[in-house]
């Protein structure tokens, strides 16, 4: 289970059965019926209903991480992680978006923006990433704090962010993930 994006108190996903049957929780467009492992990918078939048709899928995603009660996954860029309820969710079906959903983190840290850098490194972690601002504000509020022009000076930030896992492109190839910034709580020269 995962929050709804934009619904912080309802939640979606789906259920595995042992048996290979799947189904989804609070997605009124997608209806899961089947799931199998292949190697270190779930393969998750079902039904997309929508535009007044209906059409089978099968959606193909990385396993990264699977513990007791957690889930990670991954398609492409895309970060998805799970955590296993023993709740039974109301069936009221909540309409979602045609794109899967995205976790928004809070997180605190270092930010670093200059000539060929956009580096981001948690509190207590060691870690870079590199960010992509979806606010249209992080540069300019890291200028107006550091006085400068993306000067490079460290600043201290609270952020809430999407991790899209790893990219093999340009800059962000050299950091072991990708931020998109979608939101500023704070931001100070420390």
């Amino acid at each position: 289970m995962e929050p709804v994006p934009g619904i912080s108190n309802l939640k979606q996903g789906f259920t595995l059965e042992a048996n290979g049957s799947a189904s989804s929780i609070n997605m009124a467009t997608l209806k899961y019926e089947k799931w199998k492992k292949e190697g270190n990918l779930l393969l998750l078939s079902g039904i997309s209903i929508g535009n007044h048709q209906s059409i089978s899928f099968t959606d193909t995603l990385t396993v990264e991480q699977l513990t007791q009660d957690s889930l990670i996954l991954k398609k492409g860029e895309l970060v998805l992680r799970y955590s296993k309820t023993n709740e039974i969710p109301d069936e009221e079906a909540i309409p979602t978006p045609d794109t899967p959903t995205q976790k928004l983190l809070s997180v605190k840290g270092k930010l670093i923006i200059g000539h060929e850098t956009r580096s981001f490194t948690s509190e207590g972690d060691s870690t870079d990433y590199w960010i992509v601002d979806k606010t249209g504000e992080l540069l300019q509020k890291y200028d107006g704090e550091t006085k400068g022009i993306k000067n490079g000076t460290p600043v201290y930030v609270e952020l809430e962010v999407i991790d899209m896992g790893k990219s093999d492109e340009g800059f962000a190839a050299d950091y072991a993930g990708v931020y998109h910034v979608m939101k500023i709580n704070k931001i100070t020269v420390k």
